[in-house]
């Protein structure tokens, strides 16, 4: 315990609590697809606070994610073999991918089918499902991105081991140098959106490969952040920096693009994709927030939440659990709201708490039962 890194943990917790509120926001009214929408908020001032929220988590906590499940891989591989590391892979990230697919994603569905659907004359799952509805990836996609990271890395060790003076740098890049990286894969993720705006999914797989180009990115920073040690110079200073950045970079930024834009207008068609300058600028825009908010967050909580105690750790513990299990326990708590009729951002605001601590909560009751710690 004493070497473990405690912040790395703690991020986990603070970006896995990220994505049950962002897609829990989906259903009062921020923009994005989700199982059930309650509706649209008021007036477009009511909706713009869950659309920014929305936006800046979709900029940075997916590749979040992503970096620091790539950070470990090394010396899981290292201390394991290929084999075992294979097959524990298989075990953690498998089972439960293919739990969701034909049991959990079905339930939540249907869930979310009764919650919406106008149809008074009665349904069971069966019938629901002979309608072609209900197995599917949803959120596990995720899952399914690392099982195919951890196998394209396993086949790359055993056919050329990793030399490190040749593939990743010795220091981390300067400011200056992310900067320019930030600019670059802005406009490299534009480009793409020109053939695959957001919100187009490749079939049967569920990917979103408009924001392939700084999950990539993340993968291979994690990578090269263990091998190198990089995350040994990031100090709470810098953190603070980055994080700064970001933030000013919203205020003034989201507003002026959108506004300029034309978003007010209800289109948002321009930002997503397509050979627009709104496409471009946001990507950029997108970039700069995502990238400044991850190194800000490591600097952050390097610095001032590397510790632990035993409600953090059992937080911890149950951070996968929560992902795989928050879709179904997100639509819990919204049918259980329904009744409550009220302004949807003010809806928000006021379930948002509960339905985090909800969502731990059970979770770690489901690590409870036997066996499934070994899995979740």
């Amino acid at each position: 315990m004493k070497d473990r890194l405690f912040y790395i943990d703690n991020i986990r917790i603070f970006t896995i609590g990220l994505v049950v509120l962002h897609h829990f926001a989906m259903s009062y009214g921020a923009t994005g697809d989700w199982y059930y929408v309650e509706g649209a908020p008021d007036n477009v001032f009511f909706q713009i606070p869950l659309t920014m929220f929305t936006a800046t988590n979709q900029a940075f906590f997916m590749g979040l994610l992503f970096f620091v499940s790539a950070y470990f891989v090394n010396g899981s591989y290292e201390r394991k073999g290929p084999r075992v590391f294979i097959k524990e892979r298989l075990i953690r990230l498998g089972i439960p991918m293919v739990a969701y697919i034909f049991l959990l994603q079905p339930i939540t569905g249907f869930i979310a089918y009764r919650m919406t659907t106008d149809d008074q004359a009665p349904i069971n799952i069966l019938e629901y499902l002979s309608k072609g509805l209900g197995m599917g990836l949803g959120p596990m996609w995720f899952v399914e991105v690392l099982i195919i990271f951890s196998f394209v890395y396993a086949i790359f060790r055993l056919w050329k081991p990793i030399n490190s003076d040749r593939i990743f740098p010795k220091t981390p890049p300067s400011a200056f140098a992310m900067m320019k990286t930030i600019l670059c894969l802005g406009l490299v993720t534009g480009f793409l959106r020109t053939l695959i705006p957001v919100g187009e999914w490749i079939p049967y797989l569920h990917l979103q490969i408009a924001h392939f180009p700084q999950y990539l990115l993340m993968l291979f920073g994690g990578l090269a952040a263990s091998k190198r040690g990089w995350l040994n110079s990031i100090s709470v200073k810098s953190g603070w920096r980055w994080f700064t950045f970001a933030i000013v970079s919203i205020i003034i930024g989201f507003p002026l693009i959108f506004y300029f834009g034309g978003a007010a207008s209800g289109n948002l068609e321009p930002f997503m994709g397509g050979w627009h300058w709104q496409n471009f600028i946001y990507s950029i825009y997108e970039q700069i927030v995502g990238i400044s908010l991850i190194l800000g967050l490591l600097g952050i909580f390097k610095g001032s939440f590397n510790f632990t105690n035993k409600w953090v750790r059992a937080f911890s513990d149950s951070t996968y659990t929560v992902y795989v299990f928050h879709s179904i326990l997100i639509l819990l708590v919204s049918w259980a709201a329904i009744p409550l009729k009220m302004n949807l951002l003010l809806k928000f605001i006021i379930l948002a708490f509960p339905c985090l601590i909800f969502t731990f909560a059970i979770s770690w009751l489901i690590r409870k039962i036997p066996y499934f710690s070994r899995v979740l």
